[in-house]
């Protein structure tokens, strides 16, 4: 069955009134994403583009003109769309019919890793014991290997096959405004020592340099945070997800084997392929009493 992540449907819970209680039977329905779900990540992912694809264009035209900048916006336009573009690592779903508790037994597992012993949970939703590091996202409705996090001003999840892509981006993007935002003050400083007049003048008179400058300003602050943060998650080997929840403390992390083989495991190692084929029809699934009378919406 093809994952919804890339089509604008949602697998919703549907407890049905005489299964309420924890670990009985439960129903899933696929209905359609709420337009306001989707509007605004693409919104988000929009702002991304055009603020990039602006600030390099105010640089080139009253800061410097310089090629440099063009190749840096391009760079991090194209590490966008290969973040936003690529599988992030969704496991297929089970096709399986079972779906509560009592039909597999037990809700988790445990295995060993590196010596270390984890618990596999088991997803009611996908109705998979989902693998170690795993974990299923409540916006994409779709277990992901390596959850690291959703990010709304992408629109993806970051996880096992594209978070090299998504740290690239957040470099290259750092790197842009830096470069953006030194020469900006450069060039303040130069035409305030050629005309004489204060800060103030000069946001009257070059009201664009003055953004800017400022605009570069917050986008190095938040880009460097998330780009320090990372980088240290790499250097660890640990995901943003297991960092929040402490997953490791009092334990030993199985998947940290040093500095450079962290960051080569991470950043270089072959990626997997793709385990979801999104060419294949989209099956929606519906509660077996209504079987015979599928929602209305999927004869539009």
């Amino acid at each position: 069955m093809l994952s919804t992540s890339w089509l604008p449907w949602k697998q919703v819970l549907q407890r049905h009134p005489k299964h309420t209680k924890f670990g009985q039977e439960k129903m899933y329905n696929l209905y359609p994403l709420h337009c306001t779900e989707i509007l605004s990540e693409f919104e988000l992912e929009i702002g991304v583009v055009q603020s990039t694809i602006s600030s390099s264009y105010l640089f080139d035209t009253y800061i410097r003109r310089c090629f440099s900048s063009t190749v840096d916006s391009s760079a991090v336009l194209v590490n966008l769309i290969l973040v936003t573009a690529i599988d992030p690592g969704i496991i297929p779903r089970s096709t399986e019919q079972q779906s509560s508790v009592e039909d597999i037994g037990s809700s988790s597992k445990k295995v060993t890793v590196n010596g270390v012993e984890l618990k596999l949970k088991y997803c009611r939703i996908c109705r998979i014991f989902r693998p170690p590091r795993s974990c299923h996202c409540a916006v994409c409705d779709n277990c992901v290997e390596n959850f690291d996090h959703h990010c709304p001003w992408i629109g993806q999840c970051i996880a096992l096959r594209n978070y090299r892509f998504y740290l690239t981006f957040l470099i290259t993007a750092l790197v842009l405004f830096v470069y953006i935002f030194g020469f900006s003050c450069r060039r303040i400083g130069e035409r305030m020592s050629e005309s004489g007049v204060g800060l103030f003048g000069i946001l009257r008179s070059f009201p664009e340099t003055m953004t800017l400058t400022l605009f570069s300003f917050a986008a190095i602050w938040f880009l460097g945070c998330l780009a320090i943060f990372h980088s240290y998650l790499t250097a660890i080997n640990q995901t943003a997800y297991e960092n929040f929840r402490n997953q490791y403390e009092g334990s030993p992390n199985p998947y940290d084997k040093g500095i450079i083989r962290n960051i080569k495991e991470v950043l270089f190692a072959p990626l997997p392929p793709s385990r979801v084929d999104f060419r294949a029809e989209a099956m929606p699934r519906w509660n077996r009493e209504d079987h015979e009378n599928p929602p209305h919406w999927l004869s539009i």
